[in-house]
């Protein structure tokens, strides 16, 4: 398998930015208050427009799977996802309008504490966000599963060649 590249879209950030843009001047109405409320709207999105036409100049992808597993970098802390630890991805409902993909851990996997927490809101051990992607949630999930299927029967066909690797082998000690 080779390794897939996923983008920011730009046409999604710049509806984004088109609705921080009508939000803080609906801020403004306010008053006083609403003229810090569109400082804070506007100046949000202008530095998402900056990071995301730096991210698109430089060819950062913040979601790339390779062989192995998953990287995501558009969520703080940046976060690699091993095949090996994964049972399944799915849709995290996060919010009414908000989709992401849900990564559910193999038994014993994962972080406990955030594994714990995410699993009481989104009802997955993990989530990967996918605001302003190529993609929408469906179609990336999608492609995670057959990246995850494609791995798992790799790697069983390795291990029915091979055989499954032990640091206790008698030909190791």
């Amino acid at each position: 398998m080779i390794e897939i590249r996923i983008h920011y879209s730009v046409s999604k950030a710049l509806l984004l930015i088109f609705g921080t843009l009508i939000a803080g001047l609906f801020c403004l109405v306010l008053g006083v208050i609403g003229i810090i409320a569109l400082l804070f709207c506007w100046g949000g999105g202008a530095l998402y427009t900056y990071f995301l036409i730096k991210d698109k100049a430089s060819d950062h992808a913040p979601i790339i799977i390779t062989p192995d597993g998953v990287k995501a970098s558009n969520s703080l802390p940046k976060r690699a996802f091993r095949f090996d630890d994964i049972e399944a991805f799915g849709i995290a409902q996060v919010t009414t309008f908000t989709k992401q993909v849900g990564v559910r851990y193999k038994p014993g996997r994962g972080t406990k504490k955030l594994n714990k927490a995410n699993k009481g809101l989104t009802g997955f051990g993990d989530t990967i966000p996918t605001t302003c992607l190529e993609m929408d949630a469906v179609q990336l999930c999608d492609l995670l599963n057959r990246s995850l299927a494609q791995y798992n029967t790799t790697h069983y066909q390795a291990q029915q060649t091979f055989g499954t690797f032990s640091p206790n082998a008698p030909h190791l000690r």
